[in-house]
């Protein structure tokens, strides 16, 4: 990689598309990345169209073609980010574009972005499907959240965000089919134990004895197929079904604490807030207050 990478966020929207809506063709100043979350849409690069479902992630080249069209009656559900990869001293003032390339005045040609995604990986698709898709939407979905609530050091943490992001994008576009192959098979079974043994809290030694892998091979292929440490997923997991008890039952934050494995509320508040950016009970509140209103 010839260029130092100076990422720059731009925008991080979760947006929603209704059924029938689209985005008519246009070129784009910057990078886009959008990943479906919910939905089918027709999605055209250039002159070539797929159709794209839940999980699927597009990338969109500065000054390359793209529309978008929501299909089959259903919304589209689909978080994406605007982003530069090197440092442009206009990098706050270039907009997002939503113009055709004739449309678009004089004067903002120069915004256009140097193209540098084959210098990553030859041929860099338009269409692909992350592996580890739970892990690709937290760090989507953090970044957005990041963005929009602004910090001190906002700017430092948005630009280690992506770096994560796109780490583990190129990382997973980059692999041979046969070293996936190979890799997966032991990752699988580890990671199938740790979906079954969400409800409690489990440890490297346990997986280790369970599985008859050492510690630290358990780790490094972990990290190496899914981008993140296996402790670290499970904890993830713990906190999204968490959140979705306290969001849809009325079970006491208490008993949630003890159903997910967690020896007191209070650290199961504080591991909560890490991971989501809120306390258990502010999202029963404001669960709550919606429903109200």
């Amino acid at each position: 990689m010839e260029f130092p990478l100076c990422p720059y966020i731009r925008r991080a929207w979760y947006n929603i598309l209704q059924p029938n809506e689209d985005i008519r063709e246009r070129v784009i100043f910057d990078y886009e990345l959008l990943y479906i979350k919910e939905g089918k849409a027709l999605i055209t690069v250039e002159d070539r169209s797929y159709t794209g479902t839940a999980g699927d992630m597009f990338i969109f080249r500065p000054r390359q073609r793209h529309s978008i069209r929501v299909i089959y009656n259903e919304r589209l559900v689909q978080p994406h980010i605007h982003f530069d990869l090197l440092y442009y001293a206009d990098r706050e003032q270039v907009p997002v574009s939503y113009d055709d390339i004739q449309n678009i005045p004089p004067h903002e040609l120069s915004f256009f972005r140097q193209d540098i995604l084959d210098q990553f990986i030859p041929s860099f698709p338009s269409h692909f499907r992350p592996h580890e898709q739970l892990y690709v939407e937290q760090l989507i979905f953090d970044i957005i959240h990041t963005l929009s609530n602004p910090t001190a050091f906002s700017d430092i943490r948005l630009a280690r965000l992506f770096l994560q992001l796109w780490e583990q994008l190129l990382s997973e576009l980059s692999y041979g089919k046969s070293d996936i192959h190979a890799r997966e098979q032991i990752s699988a079974k580890i990671k199938m134990y740790i979906e079954q043994n969400v409800s409690h809290t489990i440890t490297l030694d346990e997986i280790a004895d369970v599985l008859h892998f050492s510690r630290s091979y358990i780790s490094r292929i972990f990290m190496q197929s899914y981008g993140i440490p296996p402790l670290h997923y499970h904890t993830l997991l713990r906190v999204q079904k968490a959140r979705s008890m306290i969001r849809f039952t009325n079970m006491p934050l208490s008993e949630i604490a003890v159903q997910m494995g967690f020896d007191s509320p209070q650290n199961f508040s504080r591991v909560f807030r890490k991971h989501e950016g809120i306390t258990p009970s502010a999202v029963r509140r404001t669960d709550h207050h919606a429903e109200i209103s």
